[in-house]
């Protein structure tokens, strides 16, 4: 068995510290390298399994929760997971696309969110920090909604 590195932690607001600056004119400010021509960024193929089996794409950010709501995270694409005794928040957790990876956040859930990965402890997750998830990760939001990571590239 691969062993698997601790959880990689991002603060809010901070890029993920592997960016290079291209120094070049036009750059904008400098912490980011411009594309090549004809090259777009590069795409991310992850993916969240959840509860249900539903498989949803993170080609932008999520907000899932027992009844998600638009002001959690203007703009996030709502993700409902089941919670028979409400023990998952209305907005729960945030997944976002971040450069080349995915993060997620707890968003300040009344429970809050553990992580779950092979060969470490479980972790719980601290409100509204960012954390890089790997492909075989699970977040579990309480009242068996656990949401499995996959294909991330």
């Amino acid at each position: 068995m691969t062993a698997v590195a601790a959880p990689t932690r991002v603060p809010a607001g901070d890029h993920d510290g592997r960016t290079v600056p291209s120094g070049r004119p036009g750059d904008h400010d400098g912490d980011t390298r411009p594309h090549r021509a004809g090259r777009g960024p590069r795409r991310i193929e992850g993916r969240m399994v959840l509860p249900t089996g539903e498989v949803v794409a993170i080609d932008a950010p999520v907000v899932v929760g027992r009844l998600p709501r638009a002001g959690a995270m203007p703009g996030a694409r709502l993700v409902a997971v089941p919670s028979p005794t409400g023990e998952v928040s209305r907005s729960h957790l945030a997944v976002l696309p971040v450069g080349e990876g995915i993060v997620v956040a707890d968003l300040a859930s009344t429970n809050g969110s553990v992580l779950i990965r092979s060969a470490s402890a479980p972790e719980s997750l601290p409100p509204h920090e960012r954390t890089v998830v790997v492909p075989g990760d699970v977040v579990d939001l309480g009242d068996g909604a656990a949401i499995r990571f996959e294909g991330l590239a």
